[in-house]
């Protein structure tokens, strides 16, 4: 995307007065976990300032996803049996689906929109583990939030939404062909720029930035590769995306470079299957039950 476009939409972007703002306690954390001497007692502080938060971050790890057999009744336990990251993470998602609870749009499937980005979420997790990848504690909740911009676009750019929708249909086109056609940037490089306006940790940033066009990226091309396969293979499997009329194939160089094969995609599979029928606590998180 040319530099004058990335401006054009950041301008855009900028004219919306509505656009929810992540919680004070998701920034917080984050800039700890950049220092090389936070510890748990300082994490687990900043996140026990939202009660709510903390308490559904505890209700995920106590799921039937991380299985495990004791449980886990405090945020500082949580982070030293999951990790710092792990811990900012799941805060960091529950924080985002909280944002978008409630909300509807005409032009997007709520329920199928999260079904995808969890089942994405849920194969990117295991592909990581299934490559050995540095980036396996990273995975989920990028596969989890890749689609940022898709839940803007529909919220906060109605009209272009509409169009895009027309022309998917009456073109057999990919979503994010439409909307660089449409409003000048798909929806990857629309939830890359929030994500930076939100802070995110850049890795996050740069996977929905880059996920449709992975041979572009330039930095956390790993992380990037990951969510860019996990989301064509959530296609593929049908978790959710509804609306899309075409599904998008494996890039050439991401294949090579994951030094992916068919096995390989068998066996992610064989455990994301039912890893999947195992994440309702997201769902409910996402449908607001």
């Amino acid at each position: 995307m040319r530099q004058q476009d990335t401006q054009i939409v950041s301008k855009k972007l900028q004219s919306i007065t509505d656009i929810p703002t992540i919680p004070t306690v998701i920034a917080k954390l984050n800039d700890v976990l950049r220092t090389p001497h936070s510890n748990v007692k300082d994490v687990g502080a900043i996140l026990n300032q939202d009660q709510a938060l903390a308490a559904k971050t505890l209700r995920l790890v106590n799921s039937a996803y991380y299985g495990f057999s004791g449980k886990i009744d405090n945020i500082n336990r949580a982070i030293i049996i999951l990790g710092f990251n792990k811990v900012r993470n799941l805060a960091l998602s529950i924080s985002v689906i909280d944002l978008f609870k409630g909300k509807e749009s005409s032009s997007l499937n709520f329920l199928a929109f999260w079904e995808h980005s969890i089942g994405t979420a849920v194969i990117a997790e295991q592909l990581a583990n299934e490559l050995e990848s540095s980036e396996v504690e990273d995975a989920f909740v990028a596969g989890l939030l890749h689609d940022l911009g898709k839940l803007i676009i529909a919220l906060h750019l109605k009209e272009d939404q509409a169009k895009v929708v027309e022309m998917m249909q009456a073109d057999n086109m990919f979503s994010f062909d439409a909307e660089r056609e449409i409003i000048g940037a798909n929806h990857g490089k629309i939830g890359e720029l929030i994500a930076e306006q939100w802070k995110f940790p850049e890795n996050l940033a740069r996977a929905m930035g880059y996920h449709h066009q992975p041979d572009r990226s330039r930095q956390h091309r790993e992380l990037v590769f990951l969510i860019h396969t996990a989301d064509v293979l959530a296609h593929a499997i049908g978790f959710g995306a509804e609306n899309e009329y075409a599904c998008p194939g494996i890039s050439d160089e991401v294949w090579e470079q994951l030094a992916l094969t068919p096995s390989k995609i068998d066996a992610v599979y064989e455990r994301a299957i039912p890893a999947y029928k195992v994440v309702s606590d997201f769902f409910e998180l996402a449908s607001g039950t």
